[in-house]
């Protein structure tokens, strides 16, 4: 994706980038129930799944590029990357060609649960994702067209009193498109005192607007 472009003409500013949204401290587990817990998750990982099972949720991914020549990675590579951010997610990747690469995934819930929380990276390099539905065994590169991503926006200056869902969407519409799958929450205005944040779904080709500005009506 392009950096920034150019910003509509309104008054007060917001400025936001792309970012993980606030992380949830997980509870403490006993040591015992963390132990039946990691036995369980390494007996998943040995099950293996028939050809039909592993080609019923599966999504698409290739390395992003902005221009010049295209970046490969090594199915292996992408495996032990992959394998380590999506932990109990993760059951299998295979390679469709040079520069497309197939997830395989146990369940719906699983596969959602990598699509939904993109941005991912192997080795700095962003992966583009689609939901694969083909059920061709051979790929064409051309078919698929990886044209979108779904990123955290921050949008700084925003005064408490003038937050609100609908302040939010309005930002979020602005430099993309809400996201289809993350619900706008209170939580998102709250969290932090400096910025709100939400889920946008961005076009890779379309230039990416860092700064916006928004018209706030004065109340007494």
């Amino acid at each position: 994706m392009e950096e920034p472009s150019q910003s509509p003409n309104r008054e007060e500013g917001s400025c936001m980038a792309p970012h993980n949204p606030p992380s949830i401290e997980a509870l403490e587990f006993p040591q015992i129930l963390m132990g039946i817990h990691a036995m369980n998750l390494q007996e998943q990982s040995h099950q293996s799944l028939s050809k039909e099972e592993e080609s019923k949720f599966t999504l698409l991914m290739k390395v992003a590029f902005s221009g010049g020549t295209i970046k490969t990675h090594s199915l292996s590579t992408v495996q032990q990357t992959m394998g380590r951010a999506w932990r109990s997610n993760y059951y299998k990747i295979t390679q469709v060609n040079q520069y497309i690469f197939k997830a395989h995934f146990r369940s719906f819930e699983a596969m959602m649960a990598v699509f939904t929380r993109q941005p991912w990276s192997v080795s700095s390099d962003t992966l583009l994702f689609e939901l694969d539905s083909s059920k061709n065994t051979t790929v064409q590169r051309e078919c698929h067209k990886f044209e979108s991503i779904y990123v955290t926006i921050r949008a700084y200056g925003v005064p408490v009193t003038n937050r609100s869902l609908k302040v939010l969407k309005d930002i979020l519409e602005l430099v993309g498109m809400q996201s289809e799958f993350h619900e706008l929450r209170q939580v998102m205005l709250t969290s932090r005192p400096d910025y709100i944040w939400g889920i946008a779904r961005m076009r890779v080709h379309t230039p990416v607007l860092d700064r916006v500005r928004l018209r706030f009506t004065e109340t007494v």
